[in-house]
């Protein structure tokens, strides 16, 4: 969620900074998306997020500008999900990045890296 209400604010800045600095930290419950390990696919909810930030962007900004930085975005939050959280059904994975790319973002970038994700499965 930290992520969307980011990307919902910064859409609409006309100037922002960025501080390689943390300045506040949070507690996770356990049970939360973000405290579960492998074998719950409910961690694929993350994706989700990745596409609803999508349609933000698309619907505030001109997308072109954007598509790059958001296909290296999910792609970030992919690899994520497969090295700390990996799910049981690793099709549903495959077919909501699947879903993602023929109806959201067509990045090549995000194409080879599915390909490659694909064959290794």
């Amino acid at each position: 969620e930290d992520e969307y209400w980011l990307w919902a604010y910064m859409i609409h800045c006309k100037k922002y900074s960025f501080i390689n600095e943390r300045l506040y930290f949070y507690v996770q419950r356990s049970g939360s998306i973000m405290t579960t390990r492998n074998g719950n696919d409910k961690v694929l909810d993350i994706l989700e997020i990745e596409r609803r930030i999508y349609e933000l962007v698309e619907k505030y900004a001109k997308i072109e500008d954007y598509q790059e930085i958001l296909a290296e975005w999910y792609i970030k939050t992919v690899v994520e999900i497969l090295k700390y959280r990996k799910p049981k059904n690793m099709n549903m994975l495959l077919n909501k990045f699947e879903d993602y790319m023929q109806n959201d973002n067509p990045s090549a970038k995000l194409k080879a890296f599915y390909a490659t994700l694909k064959a290794q499965s």
